[in-house]
């Protein structure tokens, strides 16, 4: 039998040592409770802009918060920087054209935590942002941003393996996207097409208007009106390309520059197909944004080539992958994703165009909205006409 002093001794330690367990449990859930707060924070913010709900996005910031943007302007670098209350403005019409879906990306990684702060990576569809967080009596909010367009190996699409299944042929895809979208008699009997809309460039919240003219097979006329800066335009009459800037005048666009916009100004490249690429390939899968599409390469007689996806499922066309010629030489990637397709007459056209032209930091991404699409309306007979000193 043991003396009394050491039980006494034991039951002092047994004592001490009964709420080991549950203290343990308890701090594990309290710290649960906080990366489940921390999330639901977050939530709250990418998804009342997703979701137009500003109400939203201003419970989940503290009112002196300011997101931080790098942003190159000049060839300089600078940061900007947008406020609480902007933010909670922006979320009331972020998504009136529906660009994000109920599959938008929403990310949430909690990098550190302590009681009461947190650094968040949030993977949104179009950024990223790295969120410091505070709790403030006793609620969860953001206070600091850094935010960023989102990478373009991440916005790049994902090939993957077929996995022994037989893919069709490139025509084949064509087709099933024609059926798709209004059939072959529909898409036959567009001769032109007046598209209006605007330009978004979220690296700098700017908005820029445009107005598109397009005739089959080859004609082509845009304007994009810039606020404090002038009137952009370009066009073709199928044989000569010009640009006419505020800060550079008219030019003439010859060379890798002229063949590319002829390409890319072709009146419904994916109907007229036939007539712009020689050969067309479905080499595989891939993954844009999460959905299985069938790859093809476009190849013309020049070599050049691109790669078109269309959605598996649907057969839409949800994203291009066309090389774009610089005008100090080489070239670089430019990323389309369509989407958001609805009736322009007979036949169904894509309403929004996210586009990133360029790699690394340097890229540049646009989000173009096509608001009113038109088929087979009456064109001034001057619209495509060559600017008059080209004709002189």
């Amino acid at each position: 039998m043991l003396p009394r002093s050491r039980l006494i001794f034991l039951t002092a330690l047994l004592a001490l040592a009964i709420p080991t367990t549950p203290l343990l449990a308890q701090d594990q859930a309290a710290g649960e409770n906080a990366d489940a707060a921390i999330e639901a924070a977050v939530l709250d913010y990418i998804e009342g802009f997703y979701d137009t709900e500003p109400d939203r996005v201003e419970q989940s910031l503290h009112p002196l918060l300011s997101r931080r943007t790098i942003e190159r302007i000049a060839e300089r670098d600078t940061l900007r920087i947008t406020s609480a209350e902007q933010l909670v403005a922006l979320a009331a019409n972020a998504n009136d054209h529906g660009k994000w879906d109920d599959d938008a990306a929403r990310r949430v990684e909690i990098l550190d935590r302590t009681d009461d702060v947190a650094s968040v990576k949030l993977t949104a569809a179009d950024w990223i942002e790295y969120l410091h967080l505070a709790r403030i009596n006793g609620k969860w909010v953001i206070v600091d941003s850094l935010w960023r367009e989102q990478a373009a190996d991440d916005f790049a699409p994902a090939d993957m393996k077929a996995k022994g299944e037989k893919l069709p042929t490139a025509e084949a895809v064509i087709d099933a996207y024609i059926k798709a979208t209004g059939g072959k008699e529909a898409w036959s009997k567009i001769r032109n097409r007046e598209i209006v809309g605007f330009i978004e460039i979220p690296s700098s919240q700017g908005e820029y208007g445009f107005e598109r003219f397009e005739q089959a097979p080859d004609k082509f006329y845009q304007a994009v009106v810039v606020m404090g800066w002038g009137r952009l335009e370009r066009g073709t009459d199928g044989e000569v390309v010009w640009e006419r800037r505020p800060d550079r005048g008219l030019q003439k666009i010859e060379g890798d520059r002229r063949e590319h916009m002829l390409r890319l100004t072709r009146f419904s490249p994916e109907f007229y197909w036939k007539d712009i690429y020689s050969k067309a390939e479905c080499t595989g899968l891939a993954k844009v944004d999460g959905r299985v599409c069938y790859k093809l390469t476009m190849t013309t007689d020049s070599g050049h080539s691109e790669q078109w996806y269309f959605n598996k499922k649907s057969g839409l066309l949800v994203c291009r992958i066309v090389p774009t010629p610089m005008p100090e030489g080489g070239e670089v990637p430019t990323i389309v994703k369509l989407s958001d397709y609805r009736k322009a007459g007979d036949v169904l056209y894509p309403r929004i165009a996210v586009q990133r032209t360029g790699v690394g930091p340097q890229s540049r991404m646009e989000i173009v909205y096509f608001d009113n699409v038109k088929h087979n309306v009456e064109i001034p007979a001057d619209r495509f006409a060559l600017p008059a000193e080209l004709e002189e």
